[in-house]
């Protein structure tokens, strides 16, 4: 279809970005040809595949249908090997490691094998560097609520139900770099960073090939309250599926290498003449990252390999901001985004594209000199770079974004001046409203954006966050009639699961739950974590030792009731279990379950 429309991908690139109306840029791609055509990419009979050819077998035969040979690559002798199970070093591994920012000193390091990683939900988070610093942030109620002077951190990674410590000791508030680096056969292949601030937590979603949707998080709400890595992997999920729908209109391919996106609740500590002060929150970011094979069905086999990096990378910039209007409620920019809103506010901002013919433009941005001379970089490689004159101001938001294009239509879209790497971010503005917790005795904080017809809403604790978006008629419904009050937080989720013959609805707050099992009756959060604490050992029926309750504690919307991962010492290693909690008219009661599930 691409070719009978003689389309020209380089003049829709730069128009999109000029463009000012609601559509994505796949779905206005697709607007022009099927305008240009008569036909709609989504249409079967208009689309291109490449299907290959299957043998059907009565009997499956001995051997596979492969020959095997000896030979020479790059003057080295290859030679059939046989072996009982993969080496690790054929494996494929991605190593995340977190690092300091100023000398680039490790702080956190760990590889995993793919399998470990793919598709798995991942999640950078920290704790108290020693029981006293625990002991501290629980009674401030939090990382976030901690004095940063006062205490001492470490991060550890949460991958699927295994977790992954260092004793490295950092500040809040510490400038760190999260790296990637994707290794075949032994030998690193791809690496990516991005930057991070100690003490925030972030959900990773890693794709070494297709991503896995979870049929279980079908709905906004559900992937808010599984947390920020399902964030991610909408994220990915959303990329491959435009991906699929281009191959289609190009007669192309690819496969991905190496895909990841970060998530972040992102809080920056504020200063007060050098002395760190309260470490606020800022709204959420998002940076993602792809490395891809990829050819033409026809003819040479880059051809259209332009015409699809641009359609790809543009819609996948787009999608860093758009992510966060379609799941969360809240709007967002980024670097496409942001290049539109400065087209559209001519009077504020000149927007440049700069190349080699007229690079003197660059010294004249009010722009910090770290950016002008990465973008003198890229055009004397032989980039493009489309920028504005001057950082970008919308909502409340500020920063500056730029895209370094490549020739073949590769494009680093940046936004942040600290890695270059492409992402985006929230650019509400979020409000902080404090309540009284009575069960507690404490003063608690939650953020709150109030929209046209539903409420965002992200809550932190200590070893708890939720964050939600709920429609105005439900959060007042239940304020109302639910025996709801102050103390659990602001209303956030309601859902009546079938199981077999019984019936269970769930209405989750931002500060606790209540249960049909006990009408009216509520619990908060803190509450549930005491009760698990108390009947970690009360189902140890083969004398495990040391039983800890030490990872992720969540509302699981999938299970529809209070999850906190831990692990038990057992032999080879240490192995992961769960702890659910069951309501009950006196209190509740922990259930402990061995192993990975839910």
């Amino acid at each position: 279809m691409h070719d009978t429309a003689s389309f020209n991908a380089q003049n829709f690139w730069n128009g999109f970005l000029q463009y000012n109306g609601t559509l994505s840029p796949l779905q206005k791609y697709t607007q022009d040809l099927k305008t240009s055509t008569g036909k709609d990419i989504y249409n079967a009979s208009y689309q291109s595949t490449n299907v290959g050819s299957t043998d059907g077998f009565q009997i499956l035969p001995p051997t596979l249908p492969y020959y095997t040979h000896t030979g020479e690559v790059g003057g080295s002798l290859i030679q059939p090997i046989a072996w009982s199970s993969v080496p690790d070093n054929y494996r494929a591994q991605v190593k995340i490691s977190l690092l300091k920012d100023g000398d680039k000193s490790v702080v956190f390091e760990h590889t995993f094998f793919g399998n470990e990683i793919n598709n798995a939900e991942i999640n950078l988070a920290y704790e108290g560097a020693t029981d006293a610093d625990k002991q501290a942030i629980e009674s401030y109620g939090g990382i976030h609520a901690t004095p940063a002077a006062l205490v001492n951190i470490k991060p550890y990674v949460l991958a699927g139900y295994a977790r992954y410590d260092t004793n490295n000791a950092i500040k809040i508030g510490d400038k760190l770099i999260l790296h990637f680096d994707y290794i075949q056969n032994g030998i690193q292949t791809y690496s990516d960073e991005k930057f991070s601030i100690a003490g925030n937590s972030e959900g990773i979603a890693v794709s070494l090939s297709r991503v896995q949707v979870d049929p279980n998080l079908d709905t906004n709400s559900k992937i808010l309250l599984q947390g920020n890595s399902a964030l991610a992997s909408k994220y990915l999920q959303h990329l491959e599926e435009t991906g699929s729908t281009l191959q289609k209109a190009l007669d192309y391919r690819y496969n991905v290498v190496f895909t990841r996106a970060v998530v972040t609740q992102n809080r920056i500590l504020s200063e007060i003449n050098g002395t760190p002060t309260t470490f606020d929150f800022k709204g959420l970011t998002i940076d993602a990252s792809s490395a891809i094979n990829d050819w033409s069905n026809r003819g040479i086999y880059n051809n259209h390999r332009k015409d699809f990096r641009l359609l790809w990378g543009e819609d996948a910039s787009y999608y860093e901001g758009q992510i966060f209007n379609d799941i969360t409620g809240l709007e967002g920019i980024s670097t496409v985004k942001g290049l539109q809103y400065a087209y559209a506010h001519p009077t504020d901002y000149t927007v440049y594209s700069i190349t080699k013919t007229n690079e003197n433009i660059i010294d004249t941005l009010t722009l910090s000199d770290n950016t002008k001379q990465n973008m003198h970089t890229a055009v004397q490689a032989g980039d493009t770079v489309v920028t504005p004159n001057k950082a970008i101001t919308d909502g409340a938001w500020t920063g500056i974004l730029y895209i370094e294009l490549s020739s073949d239509g590769t494009g680093t879209y940046a936004i942040g001046e600290q890695t270059q790497m492409n992402g985006g971010a929230t650019k509400t503005a979020v409000v902080a409203s404090a309540f009284t917790d009575f069960i507690d005795f404490k003063t608690k904080v939650v953020y709150v954006v109030q929209q046209l017809t539903s409420q965002y809403i992200l809550q932190e604790g200590d070893g708890h966050t939720i964050q939600c978006n709920i429609s105005n008629t439900l959060r007042d419904d239940i304020k109302s009639n639910f025996g709801w009050s102050e103390t659990y937080g602001q209303p956030c989720y309601k859902e009546t699961k079938q199981y077999g013959n019984v019936s269970h609805t769930f209405i989750v707050a931002s500060n606790g739950a209540s249960f049909s099992s006990n009408p009216n009756k509520w619990v908060t959060a803190n509450q549930v974590r005491d009760v698990l604490k108390a009947d970690k050992d009360k189902e140890n029926l083969g004398g495990l030792s040391n039983i800890n309750l030490d990872s992720s504690f969540f509302f699981n919307p999938i299970a529809g009731t209070y999850s906190w991962y831990g692990h038990y010492y057992g032999f080879p290693q240490n192995e992961s279990l769960t702890a659910y909690y069951e309501p009950t008219n006196n209190g509740g009661k922990g259930h402990i379950v061995y192993g990975d599930i839910l």
